[in-house]
């Protein structure tokens, strides 16, 4: 299986007037459609969308399997041992796995810290994922400063975190060491 890797830099760059590169994985065979969002550990994310399956920052030498591997930290760069891209600030790639259509655009981040990104497989299915470790007041703004994105991957001082938010997106439920099943409007409820 090819694995994808995508890497976001420090430096906030102006925005690209180019498109999105594109990115084709091979269909393979059916899965099921149960969608999951979880943490395997305190620095790896899994996300399992509508049969794509990325993971957020793995160990180097992890062997889990993935369609696409997201790379939040810069440290973590030398560890690629496949196909890479860095993401500027404002770039986006886009990913077609089958029927599965993901767009991923580099965010900046209000306080200058590392880049989020925005996993956007549908206008009800956006995730945020934000590496950077964020303090409660932080984590507080995260509905006022990424419009649009109902479930957020957050880090604090305890290590990862869930966020889902409502259809506002003004509340949010914190959750800590949960997978979450993702429902069709990316939603979710803890397993």
């Amino acid at each position: 299986m090819r694995c994808w890797t995508i890497a976001t830099l420090l430096l906030p760059l102006l925005c690209h007037a180019a498109g999105p590169a594109h990115v084709a994985i091979p269909a393979g065979p059916a899965r099921p459609l149960q969608s999951t969002i979880g943490f395997f550990d305190d620095t790896t994310a899994f996300i399992h969308v509508y049969g794509l399956t990325l993971l957020v920052d793995p160990a180097p030498g992890s062997d889990v399997p993935a369609d696409l591997v997201l790379l939040t930290q810069p440290l973590a760069w030398h560890a690629i041992t496949g196909q890479g891209r860095p993401l500027q600030i404002w770039d986006r790639l886009a990913v077609r796995k089958g029927r599965t259509r993901l767009h991923v655009t580099a965010l900046p981040d209000p306080h200058g810290r590392q880049a989020a990104l925005l996993l956007d497989f549908s206008p009800s299915c956006r995730i945020l994922v934000h590496s950077a470790i964020l303090d409660a007041p932080d984590i507080g703004t995260i509905p006022r400063h990424y419009p649009g994105a109902r479930l957020a991957l957050l880090r604090d001082a305890d290590g990862p975190l869930l966020m889902t938010l409502a259809d506002d997106g003004t509340a949010a439920t914190l959750q800590r060491g949960q997978a979450l099943r993702i429902g069709p409007a990316c939603g979710g409820k803890a397993r």
